[in-house]
């Protein structure tokens, strides 16, 4: 086997004045002027095509175009050993201008106020057929929708709450909802694009486009703590050492449906108010330790310890078989 590859070769961006004097029929000695101006933008050495010989069988792998500010690949052409093509092709979410309006996701070249995110995929589509057949039918189809503001947990230290709560928050992009299309299909399997119908919003009721998943709930560094899948069933995740790692989840439940704690994690909030990780909060009477006597922690590096004398609630007791008898174990 083998293979070998072309590539592009291009230039910096550049501008390039033209100024051309125009006389009045060429007798006048009274000029005009105008000026021509051309943008050059091209890139480094990139990749356009690999071909590969293996067993005296080609395929052929092409890159059809690029994003115009990246260089990075947004529609490909692949053609297998038995001549089946597929092409796939990826839109870029900056470039939709209307219906969704994305256009602040744009280069600062363009507008100094856009955010540069300029790699966020709008939709995703694969197309295939036999050699020398033309066809607008689709294996798959997919769209990602935007938005740069989002339900946030977080503790509100306000006198009148003083308790983790819920916010609405400007945050950065990010893709909060998924549909994938599920029309009928037509010959070969493929999609029928004379019955397709396209969606520029989340559609409501009844529709061709299939909801994959949607982000309900995210912490103020912007991780996922909680989302929605298919058939409204809840998935979530609870974060611990400084909201970092994801130490439990739990699936077809909400976030406040759950929680869990190993008191490794002790934040203080507000002045003179301790959190847990799992938003259990830690009472004065409570204290994180990694030792008490001759009991040390069976999991991680701390526990948490509560006085002899602290008998008001919530109490909660198990029951255990012991080589004593029944111990009751009180927390």
């Amino acid at each position: 086997m083998y293979e070998y590859a072309t590539s592009t070769k291009g230039a910096q961006v550049s501008t390039v004045n033209f100024e051309i004097d125009y006389g009045q029929n060429n007798t006048s000695c009274e000029y005009y002027h105008a000026y021509l101006t051309s943008i050059f933008r091209s890139y480094p050495n990139y990749l356009t095509k690999v071909t590969t010989y293996s067993n005296g069988r080609k395929s052929i792998a092409e890159i059809v175009d690029r994003d115009p500010f990246t260089g990075d690949p947004i529609k490909n052409k692949t053609t297998s050993v038995n001549g089946t093509i597929s092409n796939g092709e990826i839109t870029r979410a900056y470039t939709q201008t209307s219906s969704p309006d994305y256009t602040g996701m744009g280069a600062k070249s363009d507008d100094s106020s856009n955010d540069n995110f300029l790699n966020a995929v709008y939709s995703s589509i694969a197309y295939k057929a036999s050699e020398g057949l033309t066809t607008s039918d689709f294996a798959s189809y997919s769209k990602s929708f935007w938005k740069d503001s989002a339900t946030v947990r977080y503790y509100d230290s306000d006198v009148t709450k003083n308790k983790y709560t819920t916010k609405i928050t400007a945050i950065n992009w990010y893709d909060y909802t998924k549909y994938a299309y599920a029309g009928d299909l037509g010959d070969y399997g493929l999609f029928d694009s004379t019955a397709f119908t396209d969606i520029t919003a989340p559609p409501t009721g009844s529709s061709d486009w299939r909801f994959i998943s949607e982000v309900t709930l995210m912490d103020e560094q912007q991780n996922v703590l909680e989302q929605k899948g298919f058939n409204d069933r809840f998935s979530a995740s609870r974060l611990g050492y400084d909201n970092r790692f994801k130490y439990s989840s739990a699936s077809n439940s909400n976030y406040v449906s759950f929680t869990a704690t190993g008191f490794e994690t002790e934040t203080e909030v507000t002045t003179g108010v301790y959190y847990y990780e799992g938003e259990v909060l830690a009472q004065t009477r409570n204290t994180q330790t990694k030792l008490d006597g001759t009991v040390t922690p069976h999991t991680g590096n701390y526990m948490v310890k509560i006085g002899s004398s602290d008998t008001d609630g919530p109490i909660y007791k198990v029951n255990y078989d012991a080589p004593a008898g029944i111990e009751s174990l009180q927390t």
